[in-house]
């Protein structure tokens, strides 16, 4: 059976809603891209499968009319570099060209020195100023790596801290944030043997997009927004936000770098749907939806505007539009 492309399921919605047979219920849709991005990732899937995954492979791809932006916007103040991240897009720059245009910073050589490259004390006292820097890698691994990092080094900062949870008024205890994780009742028979191990092998699962059972925030952090809890009031996914307080049942954020007239809220845990691979069952995730932000995959830090940079080249980083992601948010070739 072959894949339907997002573009396909768009249309059916259309469809159905206007009630007309037309592209697209004869509804103007228009759609903002990057065709030097990211190809649709498929699991398991050759390039075969990718291929019939993208949006071109729609029947209903020959009713768009293309329209090319050639002028340079983010980093417009560097010419030079607009056009070489342009030609690593195109393919027309070699691997060679590229290694040695990206040893620029070649201090920094391991996680202690990403830290202050990135977050110097200054910087790491400042929410605002912490989302303007990042640490690029293609694994999520080394991301969570430099997150768990920073929380040690923020922790260690010092700073104005309240009892949480624990009933001592003046005691700082570690706050851990534990997920409660259920299997979906739908027609898949659960096994008798498997609910009293069912928490323990709930929690150990682990899937891209999907918060951790176990998260463990810091007064101060800086974390992204992984779902849309309210459009209206700017609380959309990859929003990145300060975390002000840390209660039991709640957490206060601070929305940064927003037009929203009103900048704290109180969020509480949401429920998240997964089917980790090769299992039969549907988890349902109960946690809150923020995900530490000082670190982030190439594929996630499409949309970023960033002022510094350090990119993890300790693996092949020349798949997927890797090395395009990580080169493109910052405006200006000396900010790596």
């Amino acid at each position: 059976m072959a894949r339907r492309s997002a573009l396909e399921c768009v249309n059916d919605i259309f469809q159905a809603i206007t009630g007309k047979d037309e592209p697209l219920g004869g509804k103007v849709f228009l759609g903002i891209g990057d065709f030097c991005g990211t190809a649709p990732i498929v699991h398991f899937a050759c390039k075969t499968g990718t291929i019939e995954a993208s949006i071109v492979s729609s029947p209903w791809w020959q009713s768009f009319s293309i329209l090319h932006l050639y002028q340079p916007i983010r980093n417009a103040s560097d010419p030079i570099y607009a056009r070489w991240v342009d030609d690593i897009g195109q393919g027309s720059v070699t691997r060679d060209e590229c290694e040695n245009s990206l040893d620029m910073t070649p201090n920094v050589r391991n996680i202690e020195d990403v830290m202050h490259f990135l977050y110097p004390p200054e910087t790491l006292a400042a929410p605002d100023e912490c989302i303007r820097n990042s640490f690029l890698s293609p694994f999520n691994f080394f991301v969570d790596m430099l997150d768990e990092s920073m929380l040690e080094r923020l922790g260690n900062e010092g700073g104005t801290h309240y009892a949480r949870i624990s009933t001592l008024p003046y005691y700082r205890p570690t706050v851990i944030y534990y997920s409660f994780d259920t299997i979906k009742d739908d027609e898949t028979p659960v096994p008798a043997d498997l609910p009293a191990a069912t928490m323990d092998f709930l929690s150990l699962q682990r899937e891209s997009g999907i918060l951790a059972h176990k998260f463990s925030p810091e007064e101060g952090c800086i974390c992204t927004i992984m779902r849309n809890l309210d459009i209206t009031q700017g609380l959309v996914k990859n929003h990145r936000v300060s975390v002000e307080r840390l209660h039991e049942w709640v957490i206060k954020i601070r929305l940064i770098d927003t037009s929203s007239p009103r900048q704290t809220f109180c969020i509480p845990r949401i429920t998240f749907e997964y089917q980790p691979r090769n299992c039969p069952w549907t988890i349902q995730r109960r946690q809150f939806a923020l995900r530490l932000a000082y670190a982030t995959t190439y594929n996630r830090c499409q949309g970023l505007t960033l002022e510094t940079v350090v990119l993890d080249l300790q693996t092949n980083v020349f798949s997927h539009a890797q090395l395009y992601h990580g080169v493109s948010p910052v405006r200006h070739r000396n900010q790596y």
